[in-house]
């Protein structure tokens, strides 16, 4: 078991990031076969994945979780079943818009932290700074963005390979309830049932 906090903010320190939020939690890499990257924390610390069923990103993910028939009671569960859920950008905007560079100073760190999971086969990348950060990833190691710009929901509705992942480009996670969103749900629903289909 490692802690996430202790060992990316070492990461942190490393790369001169400013104070991030980082995932309160111990955890065993090998178990994590699937990565869940949503585009930014919350402003709300009691809102993270993490803090706690009545977060507001906890219920949001429950929500779609739902849809694929799968219940769970806590993040903990989640991870049993070797499914992990991080951000991209780890530090609180404000509001403010997310700017590339930002968006490249995270992905380091992104990288870093999913470089700690030996047997990890699929990434979901849920929103669009989360794709971004992926391509900042896949830029820097082959010299190619894995995802070019394009039709969103052509796109949306793809699967690449990266360095023996499976890397899916989806929605984000935050705001799941409302009705508005019930295709973007229905599509986020479709690629949690890939991934558990390729992890299994």
């Amino acid at each position: 078991m490692i802690d996430m906090v202790e060992t990316l903010k070492n990461y942190r320190k490393k790369l001169k990031l400013a104070w991030v939020t980082l995932p309160e939690i111990s955890i065993s890499p090998k178990n994590i076969k699937g990565v869940m990257i949503n585009d930014i924390v919350p402003e709300n610390d009691d809102d993270d994945f993490y803090a706690g069923v009545n977060g507001a990103y906890f219920k949001s993910i429950n929500t779609i979780f739902k849809k694929v028939n799968y219940d769970f009671g806590s993040m903990e569960e989640l991870l049993d079943q070797g499914i992990y859920i991080t951000s991209a950008v780890k530090n609180k905007t404000s509001g403010k818009p997310v700017n590339d560079d930002i968006i490249a100073a995270h992905a380091e760190l992104l990288e870093k932290e999913l470089s700690l999971f030996p047997n990890l086969q699929v990434v979901i990348l849920n929103g669009d700074i989360a794709i971004q950060a992926f391509n900042h990833i896949t830029k820097q190691n082959t010299g190619e963005a894995l995802i070019e710009a394009g039709d969103e929901k052509i796109i949306k509705d793809s699967t690449f390979s990266y360095g023996g992942l499976t890397v899916i480009p989806s929605y984000h996670l935050m705001d799941r309830h409302k009705e508005d969103m019930n295709d973007q749900n229905k599509q986020i629903a479709k690629d949690i049932n890939t991934m558990f289909k390729l992890i299994k």
